[in-house]
């Protein structure tokens, strides 16, 4: 079980005017794991975070939960006051409880029960955390581009970032992105590709990237329309040209506008 540290923020009357402070943190010590809770004007400042400091050593902390502003204020913050006091930073989960709640609301009395639900929620969260440390991992700069449609389109832009991309035609899709037109002699859909390239401006289908695969067979092809339009659902995608080059199962759902 955690130990867990609720700190609630008045952000001067940012927040203290809607919400009811001591309240959340009165509710705060009902929730699982929580052994410290209180409420401090402003904490972000250097009295605040002195007060996180001094609570992580005496009560043995292993999780904070601060309700104040958006985490894009203070996140790093409040973690680097974290670590400095020997907690994992990563163990810290910041509730919105300004621009979520003060800010958007007017009666005190809603603001705060949505004040205690966002703070239960960050405690229920940090009891699940676990201690991170920050890596590196080597990323090959490859992708895979399956099937035609709108998204297809956009396999120029991996291009312009240097990574090498394959294109997959899955022709059996229909009219995915409206841009495919069908074939009416032969009853098949046209290859999305050769629209593609005319869209794109390459002709040669493929000068910039790998060979482009034409014969991508799902092992598991369902089709159906349902009331909310077209999906399709493939698994275990094969590439003729490539067998090794998807391995992971893959699903895509398409919805006609």
């Amino acid at each position: 079980m955690q130990r867990i540290g609720v700190f609630v923020c008045h952000c001067g009357s940012n927040i203290a005017a809607t919400v009811d402070v001591k309240k959340v943190a009165e509710m705060a010590l009902h929730e699982p794991g929580v052994v410290h809770a209180e409420d401090y004007a402003y904490m972000c400042s250097e009295a605040g975070q002195e007060l996180i400091h001094k609570a992580i050593k005496e009560k043995h902390l292993t999780g904070l939960v601060v309700c104040s502003c958006s985490p894009r204020m203070h996140e790093t913050t409040f973690r680097n006051a974290a670590e400095r006091a020997g907690l994992n930073p990563y163990m810290v989960e910041i509730a919105n409880i300004r621009e979520h709640c003060s800010w958007i609301h007017k009666d005190m009395e809603e603001a705060t029960e949505k004040a205690v639900i966002l703070m239960r929620a960050a405690v229920a969260k940090v009891n699940l955390n676990a201690p991170l440390k920050p890596g590196e991992s080597r990323v090959t700069k490859r992708a895979l581009v399956i099937g035609g449609g709108i998204a297809g389109i956009s396999y120029r832009n991996i291009l312009n970032c240097g990574a090498t991309v394959t294109p997959t035609a899955l022709p059996f899709f229909g009219d995915v992105g409206g841009i495919v037109g069908k074939n009416l002699e032969s009853g098949y859909v046209d290859c999305c590709w050769s629209v593609m390239n005319k869209l794109t401006g390459d002709e040669q289908g493929g000068s910039t990237s790998d060979n482009i695969v034409t014969n991508a067979v799902p092992t598991r092809p369902q089709a159906y329309y349902t009331q909310r339009g077209f999906s399709a659902d493939i698994w275990n995608v094969v590439a003729g040209q490539y067998p090794t080059l998807i391995e992971s199962a893959v699903t895509l759902n398409f919805t006609e506008a």
